[in-house]
């Protein structure tokens, strides 16, 4: 099947994402032809690399071969942080540090500069919750002081970081006895200071996740109390924010309990959430403050086999890897979004990288395109991981409804070719 460019009358519309391709055994494609996106995993065999039973895992890209880890020690409690040196398929655990002695929950993170990383987490004796600033140097870590970034009476285990430039984040979070709120830190070297508690919603929220569109403007994502999920853009200045008007992704009457958000541009964002048990994806778009998001569309899971937790993974512009496990099994799952505009998302069939219950941690995406898979084994509590390996094939699409974009460059079998993601 041929496409016509360049807006010519019949042909396809295309979107201007151009991306390389490896043409699929057996099949021939030339320039203009309709293709279909094929996308093959691989994944190798399970690595326990902290042999310490642990429970919270956040975790982030260094570099190719270098990935930051902190995680909490079940028998303390203790935060700890490590930093993994791969090679090919083999990991290499360095000396983990302890950074902060006492126990907390909830660990959340955000990469500052090449040499620093912000964490915030619950300190579960105070209930308040604190951020910390580590120091990165090769494989040694040093950590700063932990300050208190709100004492605003109990607050709960909802939080979510945003790096907005290297010295200064916003968190957002939700209060214990209601409320969503943020807070502006400053960093100067491990030290940190912040501005005063800003609320956004004196509304009891449930789950928030929040990601910067540039450095002055974020996107938030939240639940209300078992009702609606929302979206917000924050426009922040020195010590205070602005919000534009929000909309509604999902209106329900369920609990959504887990929400992420993941930047596809600069005027799009990808979010998932985890309502009445079913995963959701949906596209929202970005002009200003203000906001429109196309339909919400399910996943997986259900109220017999719920989202038990999931991650994502930016692939590309046009797709996301929604990383997962359920209630049921308790398997380490993985599915790919095409994301052909906002109003248009479909799902692969489902890959099943680790056939064995664990609690999903989350996600590492390495420049190779790999995925670092972090996870708790359900039966030894222990921190385990899985490298999920992801080739992008192109075959020639036969039928209307497997269309996924128009070739810009020709190949055969094996050889690399170019092209376009269709717009609709």
């Amino acid at each position: 099947m041929r496409g016509i460019l360049n807006g010519q009358s019949g042909g396809a519309k295309i979107n201007g994402i151009v991306e390389e391709y490896i043409v699929q055994a057996g099949s021939t494609i030339s320039a203009g032809d309709f293709v279909d996106f094929v996308y093959s995993f691989t994944n190798t065999d399970v690595n326990l690399y902290i042999d310490k039973q642990t429970t919270y895992i956040t975790a982030i890209a260094l570099s190719e071969t270098s990935v930051f880890v902190a995680y909490t020690d079940n028998t303390t409690g203790y935060g700890e942080a490590v930093i993994i040196t791969i090679s090919g398929d083999a990991i290499t655990l360095g000396t983990p540090v302890i950074f902060r002695s006492l126990a907390i929950s909830v660990l959340k993170s955000v990469k500052m500069s090449e040499t620093s990383i912000l964490i915030v987490f619950r300190n579960n004796s105070s209930q308040y919750q604190q951020a910390i600033v580590l120091s990165i140097n090769g494989n040694i870590i040093t950590a700063g002081t932990a300050i208190d970034y709100t004492t605003m009476g109990l607050t709960s285990t909802e939080h979510s970081v945003v790096r907005l430039t290297d010295t200064r984040a916003i968190v957002l979070y939700r209060r214990g006895t209601g409320g969503l709120y943020g807070v502006i830190l400053t960093l100067n070297g491990t030290a940190i200071s912040k501005s005063a508690d800003l609320l956004y919603s004196s509304s009891i929220v449930q789950a928030v996740s929040a990601v910067a569109i540039d450095e002055s403007r974020v996107f938030l994502a939240f639940s209300l109390n078992s009702a609606n999920v929302k979206a917000v853009v924050l426009t922040v200045s020195v010590d205070s924010f602005t919000y534009g008007t929000a909309i509604t992704l999902l209106a329900t009457t369920m609990a959504t309990n887990i929400i992420e958000s993941i930047k596809l541009n600069s005027t799009s964002m990808f979010v998932g959430f985890s309502t009445n048990g079913s995963g959701y994806g949906v596209v929202v778009t970005i002009s200003g403050t203000a906001l429109v998001a196309g339909p919400s569309r399910i996943f997986a899971g259900d109220t017999s086999s719920a989202i038990n937790t999931f991650s994502l993974s930016l692939l590309s512009q046009s797709r996301v890897l929604i990383s997962y496990s359920l209630t049921v099994g308790y398997y380490g799952c993985a599915i790919m979004a095409r994301i052909y505009n906002a109003e248009f998302i479909t799902y692969d069939s489902t890959y099943v990288f680790y056939a064995t219950a664990q609690n999903f941690g989350i996600s590492v995406k390495l420049n190779s395109g790999r995925i670092l898979e972090l996870f708790r084994n359900n039966s030894t509590l222990k921190a385990g991981s899985v490298f999920v390996g992801i080739a992008k094939y192109v075959k020639a699409a036969l039928l209307q409804n497997n269309i996924c974009g128009v070739a810009k460059t020709k190949g055969i079998e094996s050889e690399t070719i170019k092209a376009f993601t269709l717009s609709e």
